[in-house]
């Protein structure tokens, strides 16, 4: 290709010289001054384009010099290089490097700690994407609707209050059950402990600085995977701590860690849990009346149930 371009002479040339330098000059702009070395007549200016054919990289003139623009892809090669630019982008200067002041919102990856920054001003960095933990992953709130009684050993009605009556379940044995089979979802995170929140009122007064200790027993069924419902269970306990002010009536609310990773019932998205609930000690707790449950899974930003 043409790698030269030549300014016409118009007032001494003949009309054959003039065209054949203005196709050279055309085949010169269409073709990037392409060539294995770069163009040098005339003097090259800034803002001046060159393809060189020896390493496939489109140069510009910057102050005098050429500087690579973009690297360029080789059809048909798996391992071609990617577009410089478009890599410059996507790493948004990787590494613990702290990225001039001046480049306000640049993005930054501060590998060290894990941390997505961008530049807000000349001397502020600000974390756009942290860690994520358990804590940092949102609850979802699955009720878990109506529970089934136990035959042999189910807790009687209770009410505490009128208008409205508060209705639920009496518990004031440690014998008392009741079940409730659920789905995990699909959206749940996968690698963080499950809560059980169990929700209630007290329904006379308890005795002063005591605790109400719930057990939930867990079977975790993979669907699929051979396992049965009768496998052996898993205990967990969850507690309230019961103050001097506590009276007959008062809202309780009781967390059950449910272990994801437990050995014999490990949970994870779209496993079935069945989940069996009593009331672990009696002792200056008289009796407890649920009302509700909710199963609460860490999610992460995108949730499909």
């Amino acid at each position: 290709m043409a790698n030269t371009y030549t300014t016409p002479n118009t007032a001494a040339a003949a009309n054959n010289v003039v065209m054949g330098d203005l196709n050279d000059n055309d085949e010169a702009l269409r073709s990037m001054f392409s060539s294995t070395t770069a163009p040098t007549s005339p003097a090259p200016v800034d803002g001046q384009l060159f393809y060189n054919e020896t390493t496939e990289v489109v140069q510009i003139r910057q102050n005098g010099a050429w500087i690579n623009f973009l690297e360029m892809a080789h059809a048909g090669d798996a391992d071609f290089a990617h577009n410089a630019l478009v890599d410059a982008l996507l790493e948004s200067q990787a590494g613990d490097e702290t990225p001039s002041g001046s480049n306000v919102g640049q993005v930054y990856l501060e590998t060290g700690a894990g941390i997505a920054k961008v530049v807000l001003t000349s001397s502020l960095l600000g974390a756009i994407v942290a860690p994520v933990a358990g804590s940092d992953l949102i609850p979802k709130e699955l009720g878990l609707g109506s529970w089934q009684d136990d035959v042999s050993n189910p807790p009687t009605a209770g009410t505490q209050g009128t208008t409205p009556t508060t209705r639920g379940k009496l518990f004031n044995a440690t014998n008392e059950l009741i079940s409730r089979r659920v789905r995990v979802p699909a959206g749940f995170s996968g690698a963080h402990d499950l809560t059980l929140r169990v929700e209630g009122v007290l329904n006379t007064a308890p005795s002063a600085s005591t605790t109400l200790d719930l057990t939930c027993n867990l079977v975790s069924i993979t669907p699929g995977n051979g396992e049965s419902c009768t496998k052996t269970s898993t205990a967990a306990t969850g507690s309230y701590n019961v103050g001097t002010n506590n009276a007959a009536g008062d809202d309780v609310i009781v967390d059950i860690t449910l272990d994801y990773n437990d050995a014999t019932n490990p949970i994870a998205a779209g496993d079935y849990l069945t989940l069996e609930l009593s009331m672990t000690n009696v002792t200056g707790v008289t009796d407890f009346i649920f009302t509700g449950a909710e199963l609460l899974a860490p999610f992460g930003t995108k949730l499909t149930e």
